[in-house]
């Protein structure tokens, strides 16, 4: 019992640290998001937003207890009495900057996707998106990152049954239903803009197959689109909207920042 408080108290601990420096960076986002700043003046403090985003990231890598990483998002079994049932799991976020608990990356770097993009597992276990299956069309691309009216995110999809290869794909907030051949290199929207520009899924790629949904049967998956650029990234050389953003980010990690450590707090009592 007293490993298991020690554990608890240390990742209490560095997520109280956390909400301190995420309580900074929505004030220095908040600044950014005047519109009267120089964009020299803005580009200064997307400097001070790297220097927190690594202190956030540092924080999380050090929340250890004898050697293994509490904040990582895995589950803890601690042993609470001398009868092998005696146990206590805990489960614990992963409190990186663009980890479930912060996610505080909101532009999406398509080369890097090998490491952005999963399927969770769902219905369709064996699911997987590797890069090259979530592509990008229109003009909103420069530089790899993607602009304007393309954010990324989760994306819920239902799958039912079509005809032959093909399966019909209802994409959660998407309006209509698109159909795809699986068996070939067939595509469905996750995103658009209005203006050409789309998100994309290879569902040929995802490890979907017709023989997995049955007549009047619906199943799902998701996929994630996550971005690899810190808050200080995303704010260096961009608006006041771009802060705007940032903020809102900044806004939500601090509500799950202060639920986790309502749930670390309930653990330890």
């Amino acid at each position: 019992i007293g490993d298991a408080k020690s554990a608890l108290s240390t990742a209490e601990g560095a997520l109280d640290s956390q909400l301190d420096i995420l309580q900074s960076a929505k004030e220095k986002a908040t600044q950014a998001a005047n519109g009267s700043l120089s964009q020299n003046e803005r580009d200064a403090v997307a400097g001070e937003l790297k220097e927190l985003t690594s202190e956030l990231d540092d924080i999380q890598e050090d929340a250890t207890f004898n050697g293994d990483q509490l904040l990582g998002g895995d589950s803890f079994v601690f042993q609470t009495g001398a009868d092998s049932t005696s146990t206590f799991e805990v489960e614990t976020p992963d409190a990186a900057t663009s980890g479930d608990a912060l996610d505080l990356s909101g532009d999406i770097d398509l080369s890097t996707l090998t490491n952005g993009v999963s399927v969770d597992e769902g219905d369709f276990a064996d699911g997987k998106v590797a890069e090259g299956d979530v592509g990008t069309a229109g003009s909103a691309i420069s530089g790899g990152d993607l602009v304007d009216g393309l954010n990324g995110g989760k994306f819920n999809v239902e799958v039912s049954q079509a005809s032959g290869s093909n399966l019909e794909f209802n994409v959660e907030g998407k309006e209509g239903t698109q159909t795809a051949d699986v068996g070939a290199s067939g595509t469905i929207d996750l995103e658009t803009d209005g203006s050409g520009n789309k998100l994309t899924l290879d569902v040929s790629g995802a490890g979907l197959s017709d023989a997995d949904v049955g007549a009047n049967q619906t199943k799902d998956f998701s996929v994630t689109v996550k971005g690899q650029k810190d808050i200080g990234e995303r704010l260096d050389g961009g608006s006041a909207n771009n802060a705007q953003a940032i903020i809102d980010d900044v806004d939500t990690a601090i509500g799950n920042v202060t639920s986790e450590l309502s749930n670390l707090g309930a653990s330890q009592n």
